[in-house]
């Protein structure tokens, strides 16, 4: 099932279970950190990030720096897909 050509299945083979299975994992081991950063970027408190919040966030990690808004729209997009995917 890889939903970047196209085509989404309802089962998983093994490299699928792995990539979710590693997913998981780092979420849960670094939930408590992710959860300080949304709460520190999600600026209207809506429950979602939004373009300028995730270049509030982006700006940061990149030590001050403002990503290019077509980078920050990639990320965006990117996250989009796995969430959905």
């Amino acid at each position: 099932a890889d939903a970047r050509d196209g085509e989404v299945s309802e089962s998983l083979n093994v490299e699928d279970v792995q990539t979710a299975v590693n997913t998981w994992q780092a979420y849960k081991d670094n939930q408590l950190q992710i959860d300080e950063v949304f709460e520190k970027y999600d600026t209207d408190k809506n429950g979602a990030l939004d373009f300028d919040d995730m270049k509030l966030m982006l700006t940061d990690l990149n030590n001050g720096v403002p990503p290019p808004d077509d980078e920050i729209q990639v990320c965006v997009c990117v996250c989009v897909c796995v969430c959905v995917c």
